[in-house]
């Protein structure tokens, strides 16, 4: 999560080049063994309004650093990237760290327990957060507005401070709609406006295994995993 309303992340730019500056597909392999989709938005791509199609940002080290310059920061920035204690948080925040380096971020991280971290986050504490989402319900709703919509600042879940009308406007006509297709591109015009704003350094969709006994009768992989028993 990048905190929209913090110095240098105040300007999309700055944003973007964040993203252009971490190797995605390397972290999912390496760190997860590969267990991870490449996000290209919020909503997961088994849901209806998910744009599989969207090209991701590239790994692209010199088209940070000129969308750093093009920002008034030749020189690169100096970020703090607050991560709980889990391990494998704690390894993926040392991997962000050496690529935001490389393009000349200066990420320092910041280790809490993860109630801390939230909590610092909700504030508007932290320039960068690394955090994860699991949804309550299956629908593309139950990650744009939690996480994004201007309603939800701080405690709300959205953690990015991110406030964009057009995007409002967009998922707040889709909570009313009740045409599945309709919504389903309201989804999607909103996700793409988020995914360019870039609020965040969108990293994976996480894959969930299962290990069911030959005995087991009708069971059913869900369409997202939230959670629950």
């Amino acid at each position: 999560g990048v905190n929209t309303t913090r110095g240098p992340l105040a300007d999309r730019r700055v944003r973007q080049a964040l993203n252009h500056a971490v190797d995605v597909n390397t972290v999912i392999n390496s760190l997860v063994s590969g267990r991870g989709r490449r996000a290209v938005g919020v909503i997961p791509p088994t849901l209806e309004g998910a744009d599989t199609t969207r090209t991701a940002y590239a790994f692209d080290v010199n088209r940070a650093k000129q969308l750093l310059a093009e920002a008034g920061h030749p020189n690169g920035i100096d970020v703090e990237l607050w991560t709980p204690t889990t391990p494998i948080y704690v390894r993926i925040a040392e991997a962000v760290q050496g690529y935001l380096t490389a393009a000349g971020i200066r990420a320092k991280i910041v280790q809490r327990e993860s109630a801390a971290a939230r909590e610092a986050a909700r504030k508007g504490q932290t320039d960068l957060i690394l955090k994860d989402w699991y949804a309550d319900y299956p629908d593309g709703e139950n990650f744009l507005y939690p996480l994004l919509h201007g309603a939800n600042k701080g405690v709300g879940g959205n953690v990015s401070f991110y406030g964009n009308a057009e995007f409002d406007r967009l998922v707040s006509t889709s909570r009313r709609e009740q045409d599945a297709a309709r919504r389903a591109q309201l989804y999607r015009q909103a996700d793409s406006i988020a995914y360019q704003d870039a609020p965040m350094i969108f990293l994976y969709f996480f894959n969930e295994l299962y290990a069911v006994q030959p005995w087991i009768r009708n069971f059913k992989i869900p369409t997202i995993f939230n959670g629950q028993r």
